[in-house]
């Protein structure tokens, strides 16, 4: 569900533990790309993990952002 570029993102920060500095150092981008990648992957997981059944569906009221 998630891009190429989105899973690896998400690993190397998330997973590895790899400085978000060092990370856009690295990839040749900066903390902005790499934040707002971030949080697509997250939007998507959240909304397939919901799908499945294994998350709640997310509520109106702002919870679960």
């Amino acid at each position: 569900m998630l891009t190429p570029h989105q899973r690896r993102i998400a690993v190397a920060l998330l997973v590895d533990e790899v400085s978000i500095d060092v990370l856009a150092e690295r990839l040749g981008t900066n903390r902005s790309a790499l934040y707002k990648a971030l949080h697509d992957a997250r939007k998507r997981l959240r909304t397939h993990l919901s799908a499945q059944g294994f998350l709640p569906a997310r509520t109106t009221k702002g919870v679960n952002r």
